[in-house]
């Protein structure tokens, strides 16, 4: 059933001992973030039917009056509502019930009546969370509320409705080419339930309280159940039956799609639609050419728009819907500049039913384009922002630290292949009539090749290719010499190539995370400045590396995770800065969660935050305030291990000071390298 929810989800931050850091700790009181000033506060517990109810931001005391977060609230009871970010409202609509609430206005509105709220303690953002007076809410609700003051627990107890039977009288399934739509008649909206089954794959759909009972029972099996087989490449049958109170739908798949189950006022149906999804927008070189890459579930149905004023080129994939959240890839590459993903507002260009999913390729200034290309296999959708693929060179990575490099030949010729002495240049002579390169000159300027240059001049026969390649890299020919595909294997030798560094700038975007009294200055600023400069020691001495977030962007704590999990990093540094009440508190400290699952990981986790610790201290001088175990999510969650790093107080004048002078930050980002070498030095390549 469709969902209206737009609350805002952002970073949990808590304090520990006064001290802003990366995650919570459980202390009698926590401060938070509230009207732009960090706050204490009495954290309480909530429960819903006697269950108690787990919160990333808790229910808190505020002037007397308990505060919880909304979204915990409404997800429970089912009730719909929407934030208004610009008036900073929001609406909560719940059994004909209308209330409204605004920050930090004392005065609430009930099915359009202005209440006052009691004692005028007003709706609050904390920590981005949505928080609103509970015993309000609740009883305009229709909630019962309770105050356990033993257990410092509000409760809340909450009885669902009891439907009445609701009547199934038609099925009409509408087979829309790849997509099917499964449409059962119930002249109103009904709960439902659903759940995937494997081996085979089928999607149930259970109708609440629903009775099957069609009018036309024609098709009707003898057991009194409907089966429709349906011939498209999602789906092979739909069959309908009754199950205890409730209409199960079992819709047979060839995989699994997303989908959605909304009702239809119009027709007075119940809708089980499948969206084609787009799950990942990437860009990529292949064959030394910069490409995008957009995978889905079907992504053959799309249509391109070349736009100007900016240059930009558009990519609108049909009848999808988006993988999470809109974002926004920064990429300063040859061709792209940017590349925008959003789910589209269709109206806008098609019909208002259309599913799109739009990407934005925002395009470097540049006085000439090639031609671009856009070719679908299987489920990816790629668009050649340098033309066509080269159909006589092929170049793919094979691992982190080898590619193949492919000369494909007109016919059998023999190639000569040597490495000018004392230079990482590679000479590849191969006869003219063998072959018919379609360039001249290419900048690669990957961690294996700087560029390939065909030398037309010298010999009138023979082709001179030279491949100047990267320090420590090597090549090995792979195929013969007598051949009419050449095939080089070219591999750098430098270990750290083997090594994913995960760097994670705390903060960011509308979460600026500590500011300093003085001179104003952000942590978010301050870590993503220190984060970069450790990124480009990484990579000059040949580590692979990921920032989570490489600009001012809102990144939550798990998506932060998530990443680091998917790309299956080697370590996890996150990057932060202190700040207290005590402005005399001052050092560096460096947290490892110690997991008691896995012996080896705590004894990882720990030696990381030791080693950061001792060499941070080691070329900055400051005071070292020890590695410590702490259970903040970001160290807690990956699965590698992880250190969170806190580089020094911006609530203390003199690191205040010293954070804001780029030498300092470049002091720090040496030290992070010079630590992470020495953990990979002792764990990995000793």
């Amino acid at each position: 059933m469709r969902k209206i929810m737009s609350i805002v989800l952002i970073i949990l931050l808590l304090s520990s001992f006064m001290v802003v850091n990366g995650a919570t700790t459980a202390n009698s009181m926590i401060q938070m973030s509230m009207d732009g000033r960090m706050v204490n506060f009495r954290p309480v517990k909530l429960s819903i039917n006697n269950q108690l109810i787990q919160s990333d931001v808790p229910p808190v005391i505020h002037d007397d009056r308990t505060l919880v977060p909304l979204r915990v609230i409404i997800e429970n009871i089912k009730a719909d509502v929407v934030w208004n970010d610009a008036t900073k409202e929001v609406t909560v609509t719940k059994d004909g019930q209308i209330i409204v609430l605004k920050i930090n206005e004392g005065v609430a509105r009930v099915n359009g009546q202005s209440v006052n709220l009691p004692d005028g303690v007003p709706p609050k953002l904390i920590d981005n969370r949505t928080m609103v007076p509970i015993r309000f809410v609740a009883e305009n609700l229709g909630l019962g509320v309770e105050w356990n003051s033993g257990t410092q627990t509000v409760m809340l107890t909450y009885a669902p409705p009891v439907q009445e039977s609701v009547r199934a009288s038609a099925i009409n399934v509408i087979s829309n080419g790849y997509y099917p739509e499964v449409r059962i008649k119930t002249g109103k909206e009904v709960q439902f339930k659903e759940s995937f089954l494997s081996n085979p794959t089928r999607l149930i759909i259970d109708l609440q309280n629903v009775r099957f009972d069609l009018e036309d029972k024609r098709n009707l099996l003898a057991d009194g159940s409907y089966r429709l087989a349906v011939s498209n490449s999602l789906a092979k049958a739909v069959r309908v039956s009754q199950n205890n109170s409730q209409t199960r739908v079992v819709l047979e798949l060839e995989q699994t799609v997303p989908h959605k189950v909304h009702y239809d006022q119009a027709s007075g149906e119940m809708v089980i639609s499948f969206a084609n999804n787009v799950s990942n927008v990437r860009v990529e070189q292949q064959n030394m050419k910069e490409v995008v890459v957009i995978e889905g579930g079907n992504v053959s149905n799309y249509n391109v728009l070349r736009l100007n004023n900016p240059e930009r080129l558009v990519v609108d994939i049909m009848d999808a819907n988006l993988s999470g959240s809109n974002y926004q890839l920064d990429v300063n590459g040859k061709v792209a500049k940017s590349v925008r993903v959003s789910q589209f507002d269709a109206a806008q260009f098609y019909t208002p039913d259309d599913q799109v999913v739009r990407i934005v390729i925002d395009l470097q200034t540049k006085d000439k384009y090639e031609e671009f290309h856009v070719d679908v296999k299987n489920n990816q959708l790629t668009v050649h922002l340098e033309g066509k693929p080269y159909e006589r060179l092929s170049y793919e990575a094979t691992s982190w630290t080898t590619s193949r490099l492919t000369l494909r030949g007109n016919t059998t010729t023999q190639y000569q292949v040597r490495r000018i002495p004392n230079t990482n240049t590679l000479e590849i002579l191969v006869p003219k009539n063998a072959i018919d390169f379609e360039f001249s000159n290419l900048a690669v300027n990957d961690h294996l090749i700087k560029n390939v240059i065909i030398d037309t001049n010298g010999n009138n026969s023979n082709y001179k290719l030279l491949i100047h390649l990267e320090n420590e890299v090597e090549h090995r020919v792979v195929s013969s010499l007598n051949t009419k595909d050449l095939v080089l294997e070219i591999r750098n030798t430098n270990k750290y190539r083997e090594v994913l560094v995960v760097i994670d700038p705390g903060h960011g975007g509308n979460d600026p995370g500590a500011i300093s009294p003085r001179l104003k200055i952000k942590e978010s600023d301050i870590v993503l400045d220190v984060s970069q400069r450790l990124n480009k020691l990484l990579l000059e001495a040949g580590f692979r590396t990921y920032m989570t977030r490489t600009g001012n962007t809102t990144i939550s704590l798990q998506d932060r995770v998530a990443v680091a999990n998917q790309l299956n990093g080697d370590i996890f540094v996150s990057v932060h800065a202190n700040s207290a009440t005590n402005h005399s508190a001052e050092g560096i400290e460096n947290y490892y969660f110690a997991t008691s699952t896995n012996g080896r990981d705590a004894a990882l986790n720990k030696r990381l935050a030791e080693i950061f610790q001792d060499e941070m201290i080691k070329e900055t001088g400051a005071r070292s305030r020890g590695a410590k175990a702490q259970n903040f999510h970001v160290i807690r969650e990956t699965r590698m291990p992880a250190v969170l790093s806190e580089i020094g107080f911006l609530s203390n004048q003199r690191e205040e000071s010293l954070m804001n002078s780029p030498e300092y930050r470049q002091k720090i980002a040496v030290s992070m390298f010079n630590a992470i070498v020495k953990y990979f030095e002792e764990t990995k390549f000793k």
